[in-house]
């Protein structure tokens, strides 16, 4: 990842509108990848992968009323 794609901790949970261990837990379920810095001292989340999960998606119940009209 280039640097000037990357988001540190706190810019990723406060673009997906999250804590930081929230974001943690994300990253433990799969829902988003992340890497070390070059010191290995913090982690570093990719900003369009964030950007892709941050986008507000139809809740459940609207897709299944939309389903249902059909």
């Amino acid at each position: 990842m280039p640097d000037s794609d990357v988001l540190i901790a706190t810019e990723a949970a406060a673009l997906l509108g999250i804590s930081v261990p929230t974001l943690y837990d994300y990253v433990s379920r799969g829902m988003l990848s992340s890497s070390p810095d070059a010191q290995e001292r913090h982690r570093l989340y990719d900003a369009g992968e964030v950007r892709r999960l941050a986008r507000p998606r139809p809740k459940a119940n609207a897709r299944a009323r939309s389903r249902k009209k059909c």
